[in-house]
């Protein structure tokens, strides 16, 4: 089976007021929408979608799409074609019903989708071969968490929250679990199972996460990021950054702007 892929278009558009009547004839888009409400139909199947979920449009059914409440929502998109997308419809990764994203998860898939696009309008050979593998990755956790049952999905939600109010000085194991009235064994089965990560693994990558979001979206020094998300001191948080994301902070902020 050919694992060829195109990607056809895409965008990112903050203030998108867009009116979709129309069939989708060989190729697919995956949509993600971070702010507003639309109303989505596949053959009159409504869906009435807000805040932060995922949706595709997919060969086959007549979509019909318009915003509600408010003239426009946050959207981005990236359209795509190729024999690889008949063996991800058949894993099931294609043309899946609307997908409301964890709390825990809008910030991480949305700079996930953002690496798609940017690498996308770069249109060298290895940055649209990097789109393409981010975009499969990108399918697969989304996979993941359609699959991951509803307590698992609260549980990692909590713990994400946990971890923001006290800025990533999360503290003992043994408190995050009474925090949330469970045991430690608990909550370690919750989120190996919704993360396929080790609880001390997954909140590690919460702290990194948040790394990311300071340095893409803000001027603070590093200095001031290290003490936020809790590093004894700027060295450390220079050393454990690199160390768990491949890159220097300050490498990071330059690539992002």
């Amino acid at each position: 089976m050919k694992r060829d892929l195109q990607l056809m278009h895409w965008s990112h558009q903050p203030e998108c007021g867009a009116r979709l009547d129309k069939n989708f004839e060989g190729y697919h888009s995956l949509q993600l929408m971070t702010r507003g409400h639309v109303c989505l139909s596949f053959d009159g199947e409504i869906h009435h979608l807000g805040g932060t979920c995922f949706w595709f449009h997919y060969p086959g059914p007549r979509v019909r799409l318009h915003a509600e409440k408010s003239p426009t929502w946050h959207h981005r998109h990236v359209a795509f074609r190729g024999g690889v997308c008949a063996a991800w419809d058949a894993a099931g990764l294609l043309g899946q019903p609307p997908l409301d994203c964890p709390a825990s998860r809008r910030s991480q898939l949305a700079a996930r989708f953002d690496d798609i696009l940017e690498w996308a309008e770069a249109g060298t050979p290895a940055s649209l071969a990097k789109a393409r593998a981010a975009l499969e990755l990108l399918l697969w956790e989304i996979w993941e968490i359609r699959r991951s049952p509803a307590e698992h999905r609260s549980v990692v939600d909590a713990v994400a929250a946990f971890a923001a109010e006290r800025r990533f000085r999360v503290g003992s194991s043994e408190q995050l679990a009474a925090s949330l009235g469970l045991s430690l064994s608990s909550l370690r089965r919750h989120v190996l199972e919704a993360t396929g990560q080790p609880l001390h693994r997954f909140t590690r990558s919460l702290r990194l996460r948040e790394a990311r979001r300071l340095l893409r979206q803000t001027d603070r020094s590093l200095a001031e990021i290290a003490d936020e998300l809790g590093f004894s001191d700027v060295y450390y948080f220079h050393r454990e950054f690199s160390r768990l994301a491949g890159i220097t902070p300050g490498a990071c902020r330059r690539a992002e702007l």
